[in-house]
């Protein structure tokens, strides 16, 4: 039975073993699994990671990039950068939850009362993370959409009911 043109038949590699059962199995020399895997002129004492990766940036075009992944040469798909900064087309974040139950009639919106005086106490909205957390802990990104969309999503009910009472004013 032949393979189809497009399908490449599986490579078993083994590093620190002769029988991979994987496509690439890292066996340390106890033939137990190897758990960690370092590319680069890294110390194993001091970086404490199962994946560590170093690279040079000694290539006068990119002096500031430490790591990209490039379609071709004129197209750049992902890029860490020496400041940390990673640039990307684009970033799909996955969430089980959505804050459209602010819209469901069950949903308690909170008075704006309660809301100044919550800002007023806390010194930031709400079920926002304060930038104590922020600076200890950082932000999960998606976590943080789904934060700001809720407040968006709470502040136009406040501005329905705001237009509504101006409405009724108007009317009288």
């Amino acid at each position: 039975m032949s393979l189809p043109k497009w399908r490449c038949p599986k490579i078993f590699v083994g590093i620190g073993t002769g029988t991979p059962r994987v496509q690439l199995d890292v066996v340390d020399g106890t033939g137990i699994y190897g758990r960690r895997i370092s590319l680069g002129n890294i110390d194993p004492t001091v970086y404490n990671a199962d994946f560590q990766l170093k690279t040079y940036h000694e290539f006068a075009s990119f002096p500031n990039r430490e790591l990209f992944i490039v379609e071709n040469s004129d197209r750049k798909l992902f890029v860490i950068e020496n400041s940390g900064l990673i640039r990307a087309r684009e970033i799909k974040v996955d969430l089980a939850t959505w804050p459209d139950y602010v819209f469901e009639s069950n949903y308690q919106l909170m008075p704006l009362k309660q809301v100044e005086s919550y800002i007023l106490k806390n010194g930031h909205l709400p079920n926002v993370p304060s930038t104590q957390e922020v600076v200890e802990e950082g932000v999960n990104l998606g976590e943080m959409n789904r934060i700001l969309l809720e407040k968006i999503e709470e502040l136009t009910l406040h501005l329905i009911e705001q237009e509504k009472r101006i409405n009724e004013l108007e009317n009288k």
